[in-house]
């Protein structure tokens, strides 16, 4: 359920999650991760285009980027050494580069364009 919006005046893209129900559940490495991969549901001009995935920074140096959140899935049958996080988005602007666009794309005039 997490959101990418397409923001066509400053070139960037919206990572948002809607709704606690929306975090990204049972991330490992959520507490000490740099980057992700995030998969969000991509709208260009109002127009939903489908999930897609973006590389992010979760942290920058050793602090979390403003609007994120991470918290602890808590305990586990089996397994509590591990690192296991949700992880939220409150409208984290990320830069366009971050789109993994080896199949679609959002030009420099702001038009969503698959590849083939």
């Amino acid at each position: 359920q997490t959101e990418a919006t397409w923001d066509d005046k400053n070139q960037q893209y919206i990572i948002h999650t809607p709704s606690p129900g929306a975090a990204k559940n049972w991330i490992s490495q959520g507490f000490t991760a740099d980057k992700a991969v995030v998969v969000a549901n991509l709208s260009v001009d109002d127009k939903v285009v489908g999930p897609h995935a973006f590389l992010m920074d979760l942290r920058k140096d050793g602090q979390l980027v403003d609007g994120v959140s991470v918290g602890d899935m808590g305990i586990k049958t089996t397994g509590n050494d591990l690192d296991n996080a949700w992880i939220s988005f409150d409208n984290v602007r990320i830069p366009k580069d971050a789109l993994l666009n080896a199949h679609a794309d959002v030009n420099d005039a702001g038009e969503y364009t698959l590849k083939s």
